[in-house]
């Protein structure tokens, strides 16, 4: 149990994998789905970007971008 109540209605998840496609993340998006059902939290996005394995990478990609769309719509 929580100590102290959480109050929280919603969630993102947001993930990045040295990875070449989407399917590396499959097992992390389905056990986020499943902690966000089970705590009763609305999924309001998920941004998952691959291939991203060095610092500086993530810039290459247009997830930064891509986050603050999802970030204005909350």
């Amino acid at each position: 149990d929580c100590k102290v109540p959480l109050n929280i209605t919603e969630s993102v998840m947001l993930i990045c994998g040295a990875g070449e496609d989407m399917e590396i993340f499959n097992g992390a998006i389905e056990t986020y789905k499943g902690i966000a059902n089970y705590l009763n939290w609305k999924n309001a996005g998920i941004l998952a970007i691959p291939k991203v394995s060095a610092k500086g990478d993530i810039l290459e990609t247009d997830a930064l971008q891509r986050a603050e769309q999802l970030g204005r719509t909350l």
